[in-house]
């Protein structure tokens, strides 16, 4: 699967890319479309990254300013599924591709 974090949850085999910023739907109220400072507010202060300047290309743009919270992953094989009590196995790892502060 190439270079990367690699891990195994159930059939299916991932390969984690690039960390990827959080979603906004958390502090969205789902009743009211209100939206919250929190859960962002506190997230900030330990997942923000100002730069990155080891991500490649286009996905710079989107990680630089925002506060991380997940990771871009390749899925295989096709057709492959993951379900709730499914194991996960951790194939490979290696350093972080960047440093939180």
């Amino acid at each position: 699967m190439g270079r990367g974090h690699r891990f195994d949850v159930g059939e299916a085999a991932l390969r984690a890319v690039v960390p990827w910023p959080r979603c906004a739907i958390p502090q969205v109220d789902q009743q009211t479309a209100e939206r919250h400072k929190e859960p962002a507010r506190v997230l900030r202060k330990h997942r923000w990254c100002t730069t990155a300047p080891t991500i490649p290309g286009p996905f710079r743009e989107i990680v630089e300013g925002n506060g991380l919270f997940g990771v871009a992953c390749t899925i295989g094989p096709v057709d492959s599924k993951i379900t709730v009590g499914d194991h996960v196995r951790v194939v490979s790892s290696r350093a972080p591709v960047l440093e939180m502060g």
